[in-house]
């Protein structure tokens, strides 16, 4: 009998978020072909949040592995993992995010670790990436591409969600054009799967009329992702149809600023802020509209979701948005940073169902080909 392949994964944070959804998807689809461990940090991890995955994978919590940068801690992270490494003489590591990529590939390159691969989940050099604790001018973020430059020589690959994202690490240097590998995002197609029932309960568990117009959006609440820009035009759209209702899904240091700054429009019933939400399908089943009003996006993981559940989509024209869907076709691709083209285009699409039918069509369409099995064939083939 074969041994499976020791694979360890590295993470900074299991927060609730797209990266965490993927290696989530890879540990589940791969666990009858290899053993996998879980490096993580504690920061902003909950009791139980990680227990789902303690029957099928080992989960290591690596108490210096912090977001914000610290030397001290950084290097004792950077230490323990490197341990760990040598001990477990994983075959493969797998990083994932920027600080996790840069002390996880160093860590795996010291242990003698034959494959390295890092994952960044999007890059933090595009242009308007407004992620906190990385400087918005150019000289300032200087530092840390310098650091991603180091860390580039030690990976045996570099997987990226877009040709953007690989032409941009290119020509930043992160990794050369034969280990920058792209491979986009996936989904479980068959959970998203359209269908007019589900739409019925889905909308009327939210207490939705049937003149309602169901504006949804999904996403951390913080600053890159652009809501308040979506909060401002749905204000400037309700003038001209007060059919119109906002759902926000997400958690983020935003929510309490949120609530503050929209109790009359959150009391009136137009604008919900649903947290995390666990069956997010459901509210995609009664959507009519998804916005993703973002600064910045690697991939745009929600995009995909609301084409698989056939909601048209304004989004913003950034990252691998555009190779995900097409202007005019999927859904409206506007400015980022524009909240006058958001609410243009949310005007239009609200005023006629003819046009929502016909991109919900070509959404589902074109998902057909970001299935989960498609995304996870990729990465295993990497792992040997």
């Amino acid at each position: 009998m074969l041994l499976m392949k020791k694979v360890g994964l590295v993470i900074t944070r299991m927060v609730k978020g797209g990266a965490s959804r993927i290696i989530r998807s890879i540990i589940s689809g791969g666990r009858d072909k290899f053993a996998f461990s879980l490096y993580t940090g504690v920061q902003d991890i909950s009791e139980g949040d990680l227990e789902d995955l303690k029957p099928i994978c080992e989960i290591i919590l690596v108490p210096n592995m912090l977001r914000e940068i610290n030397p001290i801690k950084d290097y004792k992270a950077y230490l323990y993992l490197r341990d760990e490494f040598r001990r477990n003489k994983f075959d493969v590591v797998h990083t994932h995010t920027s600080k996790a990529g840069f002390l996880g590939r160093f860590a795996a390159s010291n242990a003698g670790i034959p494959r390295i691969i890092h994952t960044p989940h999007g890059t933090i050099y595009a242009d308007n990436s407004r992620i906190k604790g990385v400087p918005d001018i150019k000289l300032g973020r200087y530092p840390f591409l310098f650091a991603e430059r180091l860390a580039g020589r030690k990976h045996s690959f570099l997987t990226v969600l877009s040709n953007n994202e690989r032409e941009l690490s290119i020509k930043l240097g992160l990794s050369s054009s034969d280990n920058t590998i792209v491979i986009p995002n996936g989904i479980d197609l068959e959970k998203f799967k359209f269908s007019e029932n589900q739409r019925y309960e889905g909308r009327k568990s939210l207490g939705l009329l049937d003149d309602d117009v169901f504006i949804l959006s999904a996403g951390r609440l913080s600053l890159e992702k652009g809501h308040s820009l979506l909060i401002s035009a749905f204000k400037d759209a309700l003038k001209s149809n007060q059919n119109l209702k906002l759902g926000i899904a997400g958690e983020g240091e935003l929510m309490i600023d949120f609530k503050k700054e929209n109790c009359q429009l959150i009391s009136a019933g137009k604008l919900t802020l649903f947290g995390h939400v666990d069956n997010i399908e459901m509210l995609f089943s009664a959507a009519d509209i998804f916005v993703l009003p973002s600064f910045y996006e690697g991939f745009g993981l929600a995009v995909l979701e609301a084409m698989a559940s056939g909601v048209p989509i304004i989004a913003s024209d950034v990252g691998g948005i555009p190779e995900l869907m097409e202007n005019g076709i999927e859904g409206y691709l506007v400015p980022s940073g524009n909240v006058c083209s958001i609410s243009n285009k949310i005007a239009e699409l609200s005023s006629s169902s003819e046009i929502r039918l016909k991109m919900s069509v070509s959404g589902r369409k074109k998902a057909q080909g970001f299935s989960l099995d498609k995304m996870l064939s990729r990465y295993f083939e990497l792992y040997y």
